[in-house]
């Protein structure tokens, strides 16, 4: 107890003084990662128990209200700019969270900080949205080095194989002191209400990708291996961290997944999403090429309104798109 209170008065302090105590508290036992493998979620088995665990863990928190489907799936996950990252001990999933890079239906923190987002989109800058992030209960003794290492993943994989220029990421502002003190992700929004969470607060927060790294050079300074974070992300290679050697993005999904999850299991909103060849057609995206996914992202400018989305609508980016999709898609086979 003492030492919970201790801990909130650290983080509650200024941050020259909060984050160089918070980072030599830091200490990472890569012990607890025995027996575990971090990937990217390719099956559809791996898939399945990612999103039910995501689920399970968001229904027991509060942040969603239990689906006949038990699952929690958006339809940006069928796109090839984003990547569903998992944590299994012995082959059982209990720990992800998944990437999501921008695309023409925009990113689920558009639904209440589209104006921040359309600021970097105006700057041509390509970035990917952190989220679904869960763990299962049993292993949250184990959470922080586990948390890590699906990090470092994520990292490695938006850098050097999305060559994402950002990552954003809309977070409880009671986990805000992680990603400020640890990892100096930037604040770049106030507190406001996330329907997407049931009306949970969610602050916005970036991370400079092109500059992060000499910023954790001057964070971590001196720092042994098990107390940096610059020197875990960016020099161990841990054999449990498992990438695609090919340098390129991954795209795991096909017909068979999309029927899957968007066809047979039940769609809390009723939509009719047809087939995936339909829905790359209808975006303009070429399934077999991320990269121009990722170049079609750079070059959306203008405001929110100027691109038919309001800013002040909660509705605007996060649903109306996947159903303006989904009313396209319907009328392209009758």
């Amino acid at each position: 107890m003492i030492a919970r209170r201790i801990q909130k008065l650290i983080r509650e302090l200024p941050d020259p003084i909060s984050g160089p105590l918070v980072r030599r508290s830091l200490a990472l036992d890569h012990s607890k990662a025995e027996g575990f493998v971090f990937k990217i979620a390719e099956t559809r088995e791996e898939l399945d128990a990612a999103y039910r665990l995501v689920h399970d863990v968001y229904v027991m928190e509060g942040y969603s209200d239990r689906q006949a489907s038990g699952t929690r799936i958006n339809l940006r996950y069928a796109l090839p700019t984003t990547t569903t990252f998992i944590g299994a001990y012995h082959g059982q999933v209990v720990i992800t969270m998944t990437l999501i890079g921008d695309s023409p239906l925009g990113l689920p923190m558009d639904m209440i900080f589209s104006e921040e987002l359309f600021a970097l989109r105006r700057q041509g800058r390509f970035f990917t949205e952190v989220g679904a992030f869960a763990s299962h209960p049993d292993f949250r003794r184990k959470q922080q080095v586990l948390a890590m290492y699906l990090n470092k993943i994520m990292y490695t994989y938006a850098l050097h194989h999305l060559r994402s220029d950002d990552l954003v990421i809309a977070v409880n502002p009671k986990h805000e002191w992680v990603y400020r003190t640890l990892m100096l992700f930037e604040k770049i929004a106030s507190t406001r209400p996330y329907r997407y969470v049931k009306g949970a607060p969610a602050i916005a927060m970036r991370l400079d990708l092109r500059t992060c790294q000499a910023r954790w050079e001057r964070a971590y300074n001196g720092r042994p291996p098990n107390k940096n974070l610059d020197h875990f992300f960016n020099i161990e290679r841990p054999a449990a961290v498992q990438l695609p050697a090919s340098g390129k993005p991954l795209n795991v999904w096909d017909e068979a997944l999309f029927s899957y999850f968007f066809k047979k299991k039940t769609d809390p909103r009723g939509e009719n999403y047809g087939s995936l060849a339909d829905l790359y057609r209808t975006l303009g995206l070429r399934p077999a090429s991320p990269e121009k996914t990722r170049l079609k992202g750079q070059v959306r400018s203008g405001t929110p309104d100027q691109l038919g989305r309001s800013p002040n609508s909660e509705d605007a980016v996060s649903l109306e798109p996947e159903r303006q999709v989904s009313s396209v898609l319907t009328a392209s086979r009758s």
